[in-house]
């Protein structure tokens, strides 16, 4: 797979799982049982609930302009980087480590240190987490 179709695939998870979640709780699925669950996860509803849901939406929103440029620029990287800090300070506990790793990379690749084919693998499964975790929070009431 190319950089450029694994990083809007990477980038997009998290927009998938908020858009399903987040923004339209009328007619979203419920989560799969294979979510994981969150034991220190807030309730939706909650205050910590509704930060950390919408705090995730505008990073959704923020990656899906990102990846519908022609190209990502490593600003880009840092940026998202940067979204993925404030989604740590609203996150449940057991989901901080995977945002910290996705943040890291991305600031790495935004300084030219290391590339998305040679994180794509710590990236994607610390987003996959982060999706399920999203899915549990933001899902339907």
């Amino acid at each position: 797979m190319n950089s450029r179709l694994l990083t809007v695939t990477l980038l997009a998870g998290l927009t998938v799982a908020v858009a399903a979640g987040c923004n339209d709780q009328t007619t979203a699925a419920a989560p799969s049982g294979n979510a994981v669950a969150s034991s220190s996860a807030p309730a939706a509803g909650t205050a910590q609930g509704d930060s950390y849901c919408t705090v995730a939406a505008d990073l959704a929103k923020s990656t899906r302009q990102i990846t519908s440029k022609p190209a990502i620029d490593p600003k880009d990287y840092t940026a998202t980087a940067a979204g993925y800090d404030k989604l740590k300070t609203y996150a449940p506990q057991d989901i901080q480590p995977d945002i910290e790793t996705v943040a890291t990379d991305y600031r790495a690749i935004g300084a030219g240190k290391t590339t998305m084919d040679q994180v794509a693998t710590e990236v994607g499964t610390a987003s996959l987490r982060i999706a399920e975790v999203t899915m549990t929070q933001c899902g339907p009431q």
